[in-house]
């Protein structure tokens, strides 16, 4: 059973699709709407830790815990990951 969890910021909403899968798209969009929402620089900095060198689908995870992410073909990604693992 998938279990749909708010994200630490769900203020802060993020369409991922213009990554296009790319690591280093990802984060600077992350880090773009964080900035924009006032997000503390100390979150921004501890998402960064979190989120650093880690394949492409545990960074949209790791993203969808801190922001809504408003795409709909990673939000996709992500359920079928988290189904995939059992969750």
């Amino acid at each position: 059973m998938l279990v749909k969890v708010e994200p630490r910021h769900p203020e802060v909403e993020v369409d991922l699709a213009e990554a296009d899968d790319n690591p280093f798209a990802v984060m600077a969009l992350m880090r773009i709407a964080m900035r924009a929402a006032k997000v503390p620089a100390s979150e921004i900095s501890e998402f960064f830790d979190e989120a650093f060198s880690q394949d492409i689908d545990q960074l949209l995870e790791t993203c969808q815990r801190w922001v809504h992410v408003t795409s709909p073909v990673h939000t996709r990604l992500i359920e079928i990951s988290a189904a995939a693992a059992g969750e």
